[in-house]
């Protein structure tokens, strides 16, 4: 869509007259309000294209917008009224030509935050009586801001709501030690955690991160079935979310986790990817992919804010268990990563 340097804020008055964005609560229309923009388009030009896809919605909000259909007669939809409560065309790939026939008005929603807050709606309804609805709001409206829940399909959303179960925790309590196996992923609805780590050389303990509300952990343990790397332990009052390991790998783990074979990893890298291997430095030093960049796993908190934002990751260790941990975070922190299925070790199947 071709658009002019114009545009504003969407008003929260006209979110809530569109189809099904009326249909999620309050205090979400103005989460969505708060990252959507009115984009501004001269007349004849063409904002959908038979043929096509996308994964965006498109609301007409003023002008004029002809559609073009080879199995129906052209007709004319102007903002404002009923026919332009609804997305235009949003089957996928499209089945209409749409162009503007006067300057006009849009917004465009990516289809996975509608989804995604369709399904916490429909997901809201779980019982937690250790949490208010202000509170469960909160978390959740966080939770699906993250780039880590945007890439997990709706049904699955909300099977996991549906699915957590809440337990309360008061200051200095331990949530999960490093060392034991991991059972459950954590997502913090009130209150704030600490993860620290005991250094085995030293046993000096060593603050890795500060989590907040939205926040979630206990990933890794469950995906790369090792012992866990870090203790977690509240710093305040506060209430988690938990989800048991089966659910994890059910409902977040194949969404999330993206893999690739070695020969497309190496393609990949050619293509300005960067590699990243999470085993230990003597591990790298002894064997690795050239070009690649070391960062254990077990130091990958503390790392991913030195690590690129606007660049594409492939990670690997010896199998694919430590590498699917370490791409999980890093998808969770906003970067984009991807996995060699069956590590190092697939090398010879290339």
């Amino acid at each position: 869509m071709n658009q002019t340097n114009q545009s504003k804020k969407v008003s929260l008055s006209v979110l809530k007259n569109l189809v099904p964005i009326n249909s999620i609560s309050s205090a979400h229309q103005e989460e969505i309000a708060k990252m959507t923009s009115v984009k501004y388009v001269k007349a004849e030009t063409k904002v959908v294209k038979q043929g096509q896809s996308d994964s965006f919605r498109i609301y007409l909000l003023s002008g004029l917008l002809a559609i073009e259909s080879p199995d129906s007669e052209p007709r004319l939809i102007k903002g404002g009224s009923k026919e332009a409560m609804y997305p235009i065309d949003h089957y996928q790939p499209h089945r209409i030509t749409a162009i503007t026939k006067t300057n006009a008005a849009f917004i465009v929603l990516k289809d996975e935050v509608v989804e995604n807050y369709l399904a916490l709606n429909q997901g809201v309804g779980l019982e937690v009586d250790e949490i208010d609805d202000d509170q469960a709001d909160d978390w959740m409206t966080k939770m699906l801001c993250t780039r880590t829940f945007c890439a997990i399909p709706p049904p699955n959303i909300q099977a996991m709501f549906m699915r957590l179960d809440g337990i309360s925790a008061g200051p200095g309590e331990v949530i999960i030690s490093q060392g034991e196996d991991g059972e459950h992923f954590y997502i913090i609805s009130k209150g704030k955690c600490k993860v620290t780590r005991t250094e085995s050389d030293s046993g000096e303990e060593k603050l890795l991160a500060e989590l907040n509300v939205g926040d979630s952990f206990g990933e890794e343990a469950l995906l790369s079935a090792r012992k866990r790397n870090a203790t977690v332990t509240m710093v305040t009052d506060g209430t988690l979310m938990r989800l048991n390991r089966s659910d994890f790998e059910e409902l977040l783990k194949e969404p999330i986790v993206k893999s690739v074979d070695y020969a497309e990893a190496l393609s990949l890298m050619n293509q300005g990817y960067l590699l990243l291997d999470v085993r230990h430095e003597s591990e790298h030093e002894n064997e690795s992919i050239e070009g690649s960049i070391n960062i254990p796993l077990n130091t990958i908190r503390t790392e991913i804010e030195n690590l690129a934002a606007d660049a594409e990751y492939i990670v690997y260790c010896d199998t694919g268990a430590r590498s699917a941990a370490a791409a999980f975070l890093l998808n969770a922190y906003g970067l984009k990563a991807k996995i060699i299925q069956g590590g190092l070790c697939s090398q010879n199947a290339a």
